[in-house]
């Protein structure tokens, strides 16, 4: 479920969802860089001349030729009224007075007209009703305020203004003033719409939209100036997320209802129309449309439009304020317009910087807003762009999810590039040409998500099978020696779910088994499990866990005599390539074997050493001497002498591979009535004599020359056995008190612990002789340490006294065979041989 769930799938499906979802709520990551870009093609979109628009500037020019800013208002009325005579359709004044004007005079005026005492003569009345004339005359004439009031009321169409205040800490909820109730639109309730997943999602969404743009009050102008306005809307100026105003909200709700812009109210204002006829239609979280007089404004779901600022080739057209008050301009440019009036002298007026690079104050942003509701180049992201979009990211997702994985990564890559380009020109066309903003990024993302995830994985599939291969031949070169543990290590660096690789680990762990390494065996099959059901490895499982080492363990005693138990297993033991078939007995090195090399189907004898026989601390000496005795072994290559085929070691255990004997060692035939006939034994001696004369020109000497280490085979060969082990085992068990092999059969410089050499082999050669010919052993002690005496210091009884009529040359034989006197033995196996075939010739 876990790899299910990271799948690259899964991944490229839910990363589409997120993708769709984000640009139907226009998230922030998404938006912002799609904003750059908008403001990219805003620069090619052509711009026709403004027609309908004129930016009336306070300008450096007016601000020179008038005088310092703040002016009188007197003078502001007085431009509104040449704008009145000069035909402006509409005015919209951008500057708020929220106070009447401080006039000193005018306080003055009214003190002076107070104080004029009562009047007796007639003289007296017709001066002071002269002096009154000419104080109302003065007091009007510096009333700046009535000057404006009456400009304004006395106007076209004027549009007063009001700010919006947003400060989130402002929690007033005072009633709306009574002259914004008439200058704004009653928010209706809209209808429970059906619970479609769109429609939850919008109503999910509506409250993150309203609160971005919650006002919390509002500045109005002072009322007696607002109350003789044609009109009143806000002159707010909202900029984007990274500062740049991109936008014009059109109407912002505030408490019931919605408060509207003064480029709406201009708007409404030349198309004869009224804020209380502006209809809502088609309004949710992304969308709304303001429709008036049969015109349709489509703005987002936050009322707000796109402005197409004017370009270099189709400004709006500006007019210095200080024309208006100079009788001699021509001010035709007027007639029939929507005049704005505001401050642009950007020492005194705050700038925002706009999508084309540059900078614009309030005013000039507002004709242009305004400029773009009355030509109706709306820019846009209309309903059907969502649609195509999300079927442009499946068109992507389907090729990400279908096609990349099975082509080369340069391929693949080429035809994103040709796929993301031809959808970047259709969008910049769509924007341009129609103004509709379709988004370029969400494609982008998918695709470099897709392509690198498409990437990693091809890469990582092709070092896994690059590792795979190298660590699945690095396992089993070591498997195939016999190296199981580092095989183990190689294996598990393998996929588990790779089918080959749990078919490999599964025969490890048969070798394991073979090997009676329960615990590896057992790890290598859990390891296999956690992959999923392969084979029997559940039940294999199960029984080691059930019988721990009972199938694959050893039964006995703890000795070199335990022998491997093999019963209840359907997985033959092993030592090396050799399968253990049975026991076939116990010799002086252990357990002995009938195994079967599988390569060449041969039979072989498998004797074996077990290390926990062998102290702790000698173990290192044991089995390096047991090696190299062991390789000595196996370069005789004689027809009298058992051929060694392979040595080896497991974990617990050395052993020995060798020819397999069918036939009967010498002891049987050692005792008084199973004697062989001295012709017989006399063959027999000589080809002993004959491999131990070729094994001791080969340097190895055998140490343990006995009738059980010489075998009789069925076919009459005689073969002597286990050449140069018995010094390594007996060399350790005395040591440990217990004696391996027959001490009967030592020479003399074998009890006394002297350096032996192919002599010593003669002795025993010649106490194996006596015992074949008279069925009695030459040397006896009732206890291990008389039998050593005997051999090393007593004689031994004669021949002749013991089987009177053997022939004088065995007896002879014997004797200088048996002579305690290293020196005085035959001095190698060759002359011996030589003395036994004289004997035989003379016998015969």
């Amino acid at each position: 479920m876990k790899r299910y769930l990271l799948s690259n799938s899964i991944i490229l499906i839910g990363l589409t969802l997120l993708l769709v979802i984000g640009s139907y709520l226009e998230w922030r990551p998404l938006r912002l860089p799609e904003a750059l870009t908008y403001d990219r093609l805003l620069t090619m979109r052509s711009a026709p001349p403004s027609d309908e628009v004129v930016l009336v500037a306070i300008d450096p020019t007016s601000i020179n030729q008038i005088g310092p800013w703040p002016w009188p208002r007197e003078i502001l009325g007085q431009g509104i009224r040449r704008l009145s005579r000069s035909g402006a359709k509409a005015i919209g004044l951008t500057l708020l007075f929220p106070e009447r004007s401080i006039n000193p005079a005018l306080e003055e005026i009214d003190a002076l007209r107070d104080d004029m005492g009562p009047l007796r003569t007639k003289s007296q009345k017709q001066l002071a009703a002269r002096m009154a004339k000419r104080l109302l005359a003065a007091r009007y004439r510096l009333d700046q305020d009535r000057h404006l009031i009456n400009a304004v009321r006395n106007g076209t169409n004027v549009v007063l203004p009001y700010r919006i205040i947003t400060d989130p800490t402002d929690t007033e909820t005072s009633p709306l003033p009574g002259l914004l109730t008439i200058n704004s639109l009653r928010a209706e309730e809209r209808k429970a719409r059906a619970q479609t997943p769109l429609a939850t999602l919008n109503a999910w969404a509506a409250p993150l939209n309203e609160m971005s743009t919650g006002p919390s009050g509002v500045q109005m102008t002072f009322r007696d100036l607002a109350r003789k306005a044609g009109g009143l809307g806000y002159i707010n100026v909202r900029a984007d997320a990274d500062g740049v105003v991109r936008r014009m909200p059109l109407l912002q709700r505030y408490q019931n209802r919605y408060l509207a812009a003064m480029a709406l109210q201009l708007a409404l204002k030349a198309n004869q129309s009224h804020i209380k006829k502006l209809a809502l239609e088609e309004c949710d979280v992304r969308s709304c449309n303001l429709v008036f007089n049969n015109a349709t404004i489509p703005a987002d779901g936050q009322r707000a439009i796109f402005i197409d600022y004017p370009r270099e080739n189709g400004p709006i057209h500006q007019v210095s304020f200080a024309a208006l008050t100079d009788d001699q301009a021509d001010l035709a440019v007027i007639k029939d317009k929507i005049a704005v009036i505001g401050l642009t002298d950007k020492t005194y007026a705050q700038v925002y910087p706009t999508p084309l690079g540059q900078t614009a104050t309030a005013p000039e942003i507002t004709a242009a807003a305004l400029d773009t509701i009355l030509k109706g180049r709306f820019l846009q992201r209309p309903d059907w762009a969502l649609l195509l979009e999300g079927a442009v990211l499946a068109y992507f997702l389907f090729f990400l999810l279908i096609v990349i994985p099975r082509v080369r990564l340069r391929i693949g890559g080429l035809i994103l590039l040709m796929f993301l380009g031809t959808w970047w020109g259709v969008a910049g066309v769509f924007f341009v040409q129609t103004g509709y903003w379709l988004w370029f990024y969400p494609p982008l993302i998918l695709c470099l998500t897709g392509y690198s995830l498409s990437a990693a994985r091809q890469i990582t599939r092709r070092l896994r099978s690059e590792n795979l291969e190298l660590n699945r031949s690095l396992g089993l070169s070591f498997q195939a020696q016999g190296m199981l543990d580092m095989a183990l290590d190689k294996f598990l660096k393998c996929p588990a779910d790779d089918k080959t690789v749990r078919e490999l680990l599964y025969n490890l762990g048969l070798d394991f088994e073979r090997k009676r390494m329960a615990d590896k065996a057992l790890t290598v099959y859990e390891h296999i499990l956690k992959a999923g059901r392969f084979k029997d490895v559940k039940r294999r499982i199960k029984r080691l866990r059930e019988h721990d080492q009972a199938a694959l363990g050893f039964d006995g005693p703890n000795g070199a005599g335990a022998t491997l138990r093999l019963t209840n297993t359907d997985t033959l033991p092993t030592f090396g390539r050799y399968e253990i078939m049975r026991e076939l007995g116990q010799g002086a090195m252990g357990t002995v074997y009938l195994g079967r090399d599988p390569k060449i189907n041969r039979q072989v004898a498998i004797k074996t050493l077990k290390y926990s026989s062998v102290p702790a601390e000698e173990l290192e000496e044991v089995k390096a001497r047991f090696f190299r005795e062991a390789e000595a072994a196996g370069k005789l290559s004689h027809p009298n002498i058992v051929t060694v085929f392979d040595i080896g070691e497991e974990h617990d255990i050395a052993y020995m591979a060798m020819e397999l004997l069918e036939g009967t060692e010498l002891t049987p035939y050692c005792r008084p009535d199973q004697l062989l006939a001295v012709d017989e034994v006399l063959g027999i001696m000589a080809d002993v004599a004959d491999a131990l004369a070729y094994a001791h020109q080969q340097g190895v000497v055998h140490r343990d020359i006995k009738p059980a280490n010489i075998m009789r085979l069925n076919n009459g060969t005689v073969k002597v056995t286990d050449f140069g082990i018995a010094w390594v085992i007996d060399s350790t068990k005395t040591k440990t008190g217990i004696v391996m092999g027959t001490p009967s059969y030592m020479s003399p410089e074998q009890v006394s612990g002297k350096k032996v050499d192919g002599r010593s082999d003669l002795f025993s050669l010649g106490i194996v002789f006596y015992e074949m010919l008279t069925g009695q052993k030459p040397f006896e002690g009732e206890t291990l340490t008389a039998l050593m005496y005997a051999i090393a210091k007593a004689p031994f009884k004669p021949l002749a006294e013991v089987v009177p009529d053997l022939p004088p040359g065995c007896i002879a034989i014997v004797e200088k065979l048996l002579t305690k006197g290293v020196s005085r033995r035959y001095k190698s196996a060759d002359q011996a041989l030589a003395a036994i075939r004289e004997c035989q010739g003379n016998a015969g």
